[in-house]
């Protein structure tokens, strides 16, 4: 019976007695005061009295108590688990938190866990659904639109304003449009300007600039004296 028994360096056993695998003496008419078990690779310990130094995790996995669930991911999930991808399925939200997919009706349930990103890129927690869309303007427009926080009509109807430029006088114009410009007195052309689409006029005049009628008076006259000589 000695060569079944476990000893302790402090209770070496006796082999004229007999023993169990907990080095418990089995003497005839004598109950060990503690239940011998095995823990999950087969070691032997006194049950509540012996630390168990081995347990099966909630991964189904047989480990030291320091190892314990070493198979879990961010998630909390077993990567051991058929048909579970923790690399697709386990992932980061716009805060960096890793959860698993939320359902497609959370919203509705409440009960969504991931941080979510808004239609003007901001990045919002779960429970802060009321700060949706928190910058976006009363017509749709975000921060990162030209058409932002304009009040003409939701920014269909930006104008540019009148404006006298370059000896040129050009009538309020729908934003994205090019306007005829009428020349100044005394001024001759067909003179265009483009209004861009946040309303602002460009400082690039097209078309014929405004001349000078005089200084067009000149030249037709020069062309003239030029050609009857």
């Amino acid at each position: 019976m000695c060569d079944d028994c476990v000893p302790f360096p402090d209770n070496p056993p006796f082999c004229d007695l007999s023993y169990d695998h907990c080095n418990q003496s089995l003497e005839t008419g004598e109950t060990p005061p503690y239940s011998c078990l095995q823990d999950c690779t087969g070691s032997y310990y006194r049950d509540g009295k012996d630390p168990i130094l081995h347990n099966i995790d909630d991964c189904g996995v047989c480990n030291l108590l320091e190892d314990m669930n070493n198979l879990k991911d961010a998630c909390g999930m077993c990567t051991n688990v058929a048909g579970y991808d923790s690399a697709t399925e386990c992932t980061p939200d716009c805060k960096g938190n890793f959860s698993l997919p939320d359902s497609l009706d959370c919203s509705n349930t409440q009960t969504c866990y991931r941080a979510f990103i808004d239609d003007c890129g901001d990045c919002w927690f779960s429970n802060e659904t009321k700060k949706k869309n928190f910058k976006m303007d009363h017509c749709g427009f975000c921060p990162d639109n030209p058409l932002y926080n304009k009040t003409d009509d939701c920014g269909r109807e930006i104008k540019c304003p009148p404006i006298s430029f370059e000896n040129a006088n050009f009538l309020t114009t729908l934003a994205g449009s090019t306007a005829l410009g009428k020349c100044d007195e005394l001024y001759y052309g067909s003179p265009t300007l483009y209004c861009n689409l946040t309303g602002h006029w460009n400082q690039t005049i097209n078309g014929n600039p405004c001349s000078s009628i005089f200084f067009f008076t000149f030249l037709l006259f020069s062309t003239f004296v030029r050609n009857d000589q």
